[in-house]
This record gives C-alpha cells, structure tokens and sequence, in this order.
C-alpha cells in the first residue's frame, strides 16, 4: 500500500475544515507509460468544533444559545439542553445557523421557569462525524408570576392564602404580603 498525505504536513496547502475533496490516482511505469485513473474517491475533511458559546436573551421559558462555527456554511450544528448537566439532554437541535433559540417560540418545549439550564453544541461534518461538544455553559431561568391567588380559608383570628406556582421549579422561594 503506498500513502500520501494531502495538506498540512504533506502535499499542498492546508485542506478546509468541512470541505469534500474527491482524488483520484494511476500509475506511471519507468518509460513514462500511464495507466488509467482509479476509481474516483471523495470525503469531506473534519469540521472544527464550535467555540465561544454564550447565552443571552434569557426569559421564563425560553434563552437563546449562540456560538462562533468556524466552518464553511452548510455545516450542520447540534445544539442541546439540559437541566441536570448532561446526566440526561432535554432537547437536541441541529441547524446549520450559529445559534438556536431554546423554549418557548424556538427548538423543544418551554423551559421550566426559575430552573438552572445547560448548554452545549458540536459541529458535524458532510460525512456525519461530529467534533467534540463545547464546555457547558449554563444560566438560570426567569421565575414566572403565581397564578390564581386565593384564600383558602379564613378564620376568626387566621385565614390561609394560596395560590399556583405557575410552573416554576421546586426551589422557588415565594413572599406574600
């Protein structure tokens, strides 16, 4: 088997991230006679992975995730979130933009309200060989308004007043006055 190596390191410029390359390859004997060309091959180099991450735009239930491609465009990007740090993923994305919009009017349910959210992307190439996700970032979540105030109960020297939590997360701490 005889190899060569095509861009940095070997022969020619460097090759583009999440591009594909097709090559071709015949032989030549010692008096300049030629075969014909092989079979055409092609595959597309690696993609880099995203970097710079950031998050902005945070409500109740939705947060916009962005991130720097450093790929040609057409390059596949797959976002996702979670609330437990990626023990398990609440939703994944993919698109070929360089962010997404998670929640309510963007990619998966609503996200829960006052609730720690974390988020990561990979790139994946034209062959479907994905980079390594970015480190984590995480936000929290907006709390949402109680809902549906009452009493309960009311007594001659006590009553008791309720009300929903609206979908917020278990640690929301509530005052009422």
């Amino acid at each position: 088997s005889v190899t060569l190596l095509f861009g940095s390191g070997g022969v020619g410029p460097a090759l583009l991230s999440n591009t594909t390359y097709y090559f071709r390859v015949k032989a030549t004997n010692l008096i300049g006679q030629h075969t014909d060309y092989g079979t055409l091959q092609s595959t597309a180099t690696l993609s880099q992975a995203p970097s710079a991450a950031n998050l902005s735009a945070v409500q109740v239930s939705s947060a916009h995730f962005a991130w720097t491609g450093n790929n040609p465009t057409g390059t596949l990007y797959e976002s996702q979130v979670s609330t437990d740090n990626f023990a398990s993923v609440n939703f994944t994305s993919q698109t070929q933009n360089t962010d997404t919009l998670f929640g309510t009017g963007g990619a998966g349910s609503a996200l829960s309200g006052n609730t720690t959210h974390y988020f990561r992307v990979r790139s994946v190439n034209h062959n479907g060989l994905s980079s390594g996700y970015t480190t984590a970032i995480a936000t929290h979540t907006l709390v949402n308004t109680p809902t549906v105030p009452e009493f309960a109960s009311v007594g001659n020297n006590s009553l008791t007043f309720q009300w929903n939590s609206n979908s917020n997360g278990a640690n929301t701490q509530y005052q009422a006055q």
